[in-house]
């Protein structure tokens, strides 16, 4: 963290950071900063590694594609198993009735 304070002061926003012998680009923005324009910093983030700093604090975002269609899977036989709400309810209401009946509360 006391690394980054030293970025923090800077009046600069793009740092060349060594991370695993490999030189990586790093933007370092304020919280202020961020919050006026969101949109230009998460689209930064698709290629360079974006940081928020806000108070002692450090943020990194992080991009990660979202999948537009989820796969639709085919029923199995669990779902040929499956039973209605109504019988359900009626299975559990029998059950209900039998132990009420082995307990004497009816």
């Amino acid at each position: 963290m006391q690394r980054y304070e030293k970025f923090c002061k800077s009046k600069k926003k793009l740092y060349l950071c060594i991370v695993n012998s490999k030189t990586i680009a790093m933007v370092l923005v304020n919280s202020a900063e961020f919050a006026t324009d969101q949109e230009k910093y998460f689209n930064m983030a698709m290629n360079n590694d974006v940081h928020i700093k806000s108070g002692q604090n450090m943020f990194r975002i992080v991009y990660e594609p979202v999948v537009a269609e989820q796969p639709i899977l085919e029923p199995d036989e669990d779902f040929y198993r499956a039973i209605t709400m109504d019988e359900f309810k009626q299975k559990v209401l029998v059950m209900v009735d039998k132990l009420d009946k082995k307990y004497g509360r009816k």
